[in-house]
């Protein structure tokens, strides 16, 4: 059953809703084609290879498919409102992206392993006694 997910973002309310399976499947295709080989490698070298071998207009494009529909304050996100609204902002786009991935992997990314950091508004609470678990060399 599709579900729609809001969440606070810097300020702003945000809605995602998931995308039907199909579509989730290509998208997640091409997600793994283009930002896969991060997860393979996990030193600077492997990690500066995908990162140089990132196609830009692949990217936005990507981008803007992954925020099909989701709306900030009720508005709808397209690629007009999409340059107005975050104007300066990149950070608050890579959280919204990964609410997105969220929203529509989070069973895949939970079975594989891979949890995506929390960017609400709230920051994480600590608890009193906490213990350290490292030492320094």
């Amino acid at each position: 059953m599709i579900e729609t997910k809001e969440k606070t973002i810097d300020g702003a309310n945000y809605s995602v809703t998931q995308l039907p399976a199909r579509r989730a499947l290509r998208l997640k295709a091409k997600l793994i084609k283009l930002c896969g080989s991060m997860f393979l490698g996990r030193d600077s070298n492997s990690l500066q290879a995908a990162f140089q071998s990132i196609d830009e207009n692949q990217f936005e494009a990507l981008c803007m498919e992954m925020l099909q529909g989701v709306r900030k304050n009720g508005i709808e996100l397209t690629p007009a409102t999409f340059d107005l609204e975050f104007a300066g902002d990149m950070a608050s786009v890579y959280k919204l992206l990964c609410f997105v991935v969220e929203v529509n992997y989070a069973n895949f990314l939970d079975m594989i392993g891979i949890g995506l950091p929390s960017f609400s508004e709230d920051p994480p609470k600590t608890t009193t006694g906490t213990k350290k678990t490292f030492t320094k060399n």
